[in-house]
């Protein structure tokens, strides 16, 4: 997968947000259909993430979906899928040629790391967890999964959650944190 990251924020480095992306996302693309469907056709997907401010992901949200308040993550699909499957055929349109290979753009993926340190704290788990969650929880937007009813809601917490898991991010503090080893 081919992943690009663009930093419009100032408060936070985005080298570890990138590596936890990274992480997460490579383990997401082995997991959902859609991207082994794609790769067993010979094409690769790819997607952009950008690390917003409070104040930039506030315009967006209010721009984009008429609520006018700071969110954590946004998503913006550029392929029509609902539950990981395309809801029409892919047309030539769709596919970049330029790197050699097939490509299939996503979309955008905007994550707040202020939010995300903010709920972090709030739910009392690590910052590196909420910030994976928030990359596999944008990540599965892009395929079309959502939350609209409970048990989309159900099945796409449970992709989530097993990801995270994989990874060791799960819930609650750091083991060094819940052993008093603060250092």
């Amino acid at each position: 997968m081919q992943i690009q990251y663009v930093n419009k924020q100032r408060k936070y480095a985005t080298g570890p947000a990138k590596d936890l992306a990274d992480a997460v996302l490579g383990e997401l693309e082995t997991r959902e259909s859609f991207c082994c469907r794609m790769a067993r056709k010979g094409y690769t997907c790819a997607l952009t993430v950008t690390f917003v401010s409070r104040m930039e992901i506030r315009r967006i949200n209010a721009a984009t979906r008429g609520i006018d308040k700071v969110t954590d993550v946004l998503s913006f699909p550029m392929q029509d899928l609902i539950d990981g499957r395309l809801t029409v055929p892919l047309q030539a349109a769709d596919l970049d040629y330029s790197s050699g290979q097939p490509t299939v753009f996503l979309g955008d993926i905007l994550i707040c790391l202020e939010k995300a340190e903010q709920q972090a704290r709030e739910l009392g788990h690590r910052f590196e967890r909420e910030i994976a969650f928030l990359a596999a929880h944008g990540f599965l937007h892009l395929l079309g999964y959502d939350h609209d009813t409970l048990e989309r809601e159900k099945a796409m917490l449970r992709r989530q959650r097993a990801v995270l898991q994989k990874l060791g991010l799960n819930r609650g503090p750091s083991p060094q944190e819940a052993q008093g080893d603060h250092a």
